[in-house]
């Protein structure tokens, strides 16, 4: 029985480790081309500039990323076994429409997160265009960003 319980506890120690901890912690040091932001790098926007600032990316077609991606991978960092996923076309442009719609983000204080996720957005020749992180309130930080994202 003993001998039971020690390894049904060695199994469990095991998993929690392979699921639950993060053996790179600089899974997320991406740096994203000036050239992907297509001359647009808008500083950060204030409730009072919000308005004009969107008027003027809605009015020259800036989309978050600046050109379409080929593919994006959702990158989970709490599991090691089954890490990275995939997404089909219409989960793609349903990412698309969420992150590029000034209504998924509110206004709040900046904090330091604790990422447990992120999409690569890659175009043609898998060369990184974007990169969303979001963390474990679920807060998320995009680059290249746009002033919609209301940082």
């Amino acid at each position: 029985m003993k001998l039971v319980l020690f390894c049904s506890f060695i199994i469990l120690a095991i998993t929690f480790i392979i699921t639950k901890v993060n053996f790179n912690p600089n899974y997320l040091d991406f740096d994203i081309d000036e050239r992907f932001y297509k001359n647009y790098n808008p500083e950060t926007v204030l409730p009072e500039t919000y308005i004009s600032a969107v008027r003027y990316e809605n009015e020259n077609n800036l989309t978050f990323p600046r050109t379409i991606p080929y593919k994006i991978i959702l990158y989970n960092n709490c599991n090691l076994i089954q890490n990275s996923y995939e997404l089909t076309n219409e989960e793609i442009s349903t990412l698309l429409k969420i992150v590029n719609d000034s209504s998924s983000y509110r206004w709040g204080e900046l904090g330091t997160p604790e990422v447990h996720y992120y999409f690569k957005y890659l175009d043609e020749r898998n060369n990184l265009i974007g990169i969303t992180k979001i963390d474990q309130e679920g807060m998320a930080y995009s680059k290249p960003h746009l002033s919609k994202m209301k940082w």
